[in-house]
């Protein structure tokens, strides 16, 4: 099993090149993170071949998939971070549907095919895969629209190839659930380190508040 670091969640507000070479020092090599846009790109390409680092994953703007009427920004945002992941030679970008609208379940389902079928074309082009991210309800995103893997996969449009879901697409397999800043401290007193995967893990889909 390979571990990935998530420097927003651990190191939340903490200095970026301090997080990640602290990180570093710990032995952990794959890093992930929430927000790019934020972030100083050379800086992370810079750390990235002084370190030895790996960018696992990290997120498209958290522009709502399930609105059909902001379907052109959001792929306007994935270009930008494809572009970004390409830098960082990043394989994963994970993007969340965003909250459930006052409009039809069905209604917001389609838009959310729609949508992913809109993002295969580039995905493809760049190798790059996108992570469809189901979040928990009863914790910490309650309204978010897609809470089951199962509604998930259901949404992949099919690729090209014999009917098969589109490769570039991935869906996580469980909601994630994030426990909350306070109990990272508590966990990791001395360094707040700990460790998460993007599939399968103890992150949010949001800076702990």
């Amino acid at each position: 099993m390979n571990f990935s670091v998530c420097i927003d969640a651990v190191y939340h507000g903490k200095d970026l090149e301090a997080s990640l070479r602290e990180c570093s020092g710990a032995g952990f090599r794959n890093i992930e993170f929430w927000s790019w846009w934020d972030k100083d790109v050379d800086l992370l390409e810079a750390l990235q071949r002084e370190l030895g680092i790996r960018y696992v994953a990290f997120c498209a703007p958290f522009v709502s998939l399930v609105d059909a009427a902001r379907r052109t920004e959001f792929l306007r945002g994935l270009s930008d971070t494809i572009a970004v992941a390409k830098r960082l030679h990043c394989q994963r970008i994970i993007a969340q549907t965003g909250n459930e609208l006052s409009l039809p379940r069905a209604a917001q389902h389609e838009a959310l095919v729609e949508g992913l079928r809109a993002c295969v074309g580039p995905l493809e082009k760049s190798g790059v895969t996108l992570v469809i991210e189901p979040l928990n309800l009863a914790v910490d995103h309650p309204g978010y629209y897609l809470a089951s893997s199962r509604e998930a996969f259901a949404a992949f449009p099919p690729s090209r190839a014999a009917g098969r879901t589109a490769p570039v697409l991935q869906a996580s397999p469980a909601p994630c659930v994030y426990p909350g800043w306070g109990t990272l401290r508590r966990a990791f007193p001395e360094s707040h380190r700990a460790v998460s995967g993007a599939s399968a893990s103890s992150r949010g889909g949001q800076p702990p508040q």
